[in-house]
């Protein structure tokens, strides 16, 4: 059956439960909540912790059994895969599916920034270990091959920190979670420079000048934090420039932003299309309009209107397609890259150009479980889509799946 997606109600992880279910088990803090059906528009939500999962020695067996059947069917999968080349990008299987005793926190987008003076973009994120104990850190990977730079020490377990902010301020990090505690690591190693105390909850990290950030907190109060010693003054600068970050509200390239279209614009910006969203770099001008085919069936589609152009997201029947607005979206110089998914609810990923809207590529994300996307950004050579557990990497160029950092 297919499965939907939803929160876990203890620790908010993705899960996706299928349909008819009535109970489901977070495989990241192990509660086991109550699923309810028929909630408004359909969703699918859950109750409160039900206590361990019951069954019977037969059902357990059967499990442990289609366990291990599933197992040799991915390790033969994989073994095939590595020993034939013939396979294009198009069947979205990686060359570098990477094992990880680690998952991709996947909560926000992955954070961009040439560390190895390479010439490409590695990458900068939360890592989780699930056990022994539950700890998040902060890391780093090549951005050609996916290989781990550094990890740095853990920043607390999941429930303390995944409402926190990691950004990105020139040389430095930061870490701001939700107990008040602002971190600085060097993003040369991972390393600790200091730890300091709001005394209030953070709200949102802001940028000033080269070695100070300013960070917001939720009593109103604003501080400028220098990133040299973590120390704390009093600001009164106005505005929030933002910062690359990961935060699960609002984080990604500072240069990028989406918002919603003011009313009648939704049905008059882009002929034959009601848009839902722009996708908009103020920087040199450019504005991309989310929304779907109107009037008729819901079909995804994009579209500009300087220069003038629209397209149907999907490359296969769109009415196999689920309906709506494309899932989500980003930028890079002269690419929009979009995700939606198939009615299945399997998940696809294309790019367009953005002077003409010729479709560039299309490929099925890597399976992985679970499916639940949360972020995406792209820069001239790489695409990085953040999934729970998993950092699926492609090619910007032919859309190739080049690797994928954590477990999933």
């Amino acid at each position: 059956m297919p499965a939907r997606s939803f929160k876990c109600p203890e620790c908010g992880a993705g899960l996706e439960v299928e349909r008819g279910a009535r109970t489901t088990t977070c495989s990241y803090c192990g509660s086991t909540s109550q699923v309810r059906k028929k909630r408004r528009r359909g969703r699918t939500t859950s109750g409160h912790p039900a206590g361990k999962p019951s069954g019977s020695p037969l059902s357990c067996l059967l499990s442990a059994v289609i366990g291990l059947l599933i197992t040799g069917v991915l390790v033969t999968t994989l073994l095939i895969g590595q020993g034939d080349d013939s396979t294009g990008p198009a069947a979205g299987v990686s060359k570098l599916v990477q094992r990880a005793d680690y998952g991709w926190q996947g909560l926000g987008a992955a954070i961009l920034v040439d560390l190895n003076g390479d010439g490409v973009n590695d990458v900068v994120g939360r890592i989780r270990y699930v056990s022994n104990p539950d700890s998040i850190h902060a890391a780093a990977f090549d951005g050609r091959t996916g290989e781990q730079l550094w990890k740095g020490p853990s920043l607390g377990t999941y429930s303390d920190t995944y409402q926190g902010e990691l950004a990105l301020s020139g040389e430095h990090l930061v870490f701001a979670d939700p107990k008040g505690r602002l971190a600085g690591l060097s993003s040369t190693d991972g390393s600790q420079l200091w730890q300091v105390g709001l005394g209030e909850k953070p709200k949102r990290l802001c940028a000033d000048e080269p070695g100070r950030v300013i960070v917001d907190t939720v009593d109103g109060r604003r501080q400028l934090v220098t990133l040299q010693d973590g120390g704390l003054l009093v600001s009164t600068a106005t505005g929030c420039p933002p910062l690359w970050s990961d935060h699960l509200h609002g984080g990604g390239p500072p240069d990028v932003r989406l918002s919603e279209p003011r009313g009648s614009q939704r049905k008059r910006m882009i002929q034959g299309m009601q848009v839902e969203d722009l996708l908009e770099r103020p920087a040199d001008g450019v504005r991309v309009g989310l929304g779907h085919k109107q009037p008729g069936t819901r079909i995804p589609m994009v579209g500009r209107e300087e220069p003038a152009w629209s397209a149907l997201v999907p490359a296969v029947d769109p009415l196999t397609v689920q309906e709506g607005a494309p899932e989500m979206a980003t930028l890079s110089a002269d690419r929009l890259v979009v995700v939606y998914r198939l009615s299945d609810r399997t998940p696809m990923i294309t790019a367009f150009h953005l002077e003409d809207g010729r479709r560039l590529w299309h490929v099925p994300v890597p399976e992985g479980s679970p499916d639940v996307l949360e972020a995406i950004v792209a820069d001239e050579a790489r695409v990085f889509l953040s999934i729970w557990q998993r950092l699926e990497v492609f090619d910007a160029a032919t859309g190739e799946h080049l690797y994928r950092i954590g477990s999933g």
